[in-house]
């Protein structure tokens, strides 16, 4: 197969997937795991763009270096179980293995 492309980069959010309820509902769900308090949604969805330790002391800024790695953990975990990024991942490396060679 002759490879058409050198370079195939996606926008994942808005075009793959909306993934804002993805987001606050992960952060909920390891919030609650951990025994954080439960914020609202649209509290929550404040926290959309910022890195996740960041995301993390913004909505809890007392949390501690254990409940920052907790939260993080949590939500992640969270994250990943949906089938739609699952999913995706699946076919993110399957175009790498097939279509694309990585540069470092």
């Amino acid at each position: 197969m002759t490879r058409q492309y050198q370079c195939v980069i996606f926008d994942w959010d808005g075009t793959l997937m909306n993934s804002e309820a993805r987001i606050v509902s992960s952060i909920q769900t390891a919030a609650e795991r951990v025994g954080f308090p439960v914020l609202p949604y649209d509290v929550s969805k404040q926290i959309i763009g910022l890195s996740l330790e960041k995301a993390i002391l913004t909505l809890y800024p007392d949390a501690d270096a254990s409940g920052i790695e907790a939260m993080a953990k949590g939500y992640t975990d969270c994250f990943w179980m949906n089938p739609v990024c699952r999913c995706c991942r699946s076919m993110a490396r399957k175009l790498c293995c097939n279509f694309c060679t990585v540069k470092a």
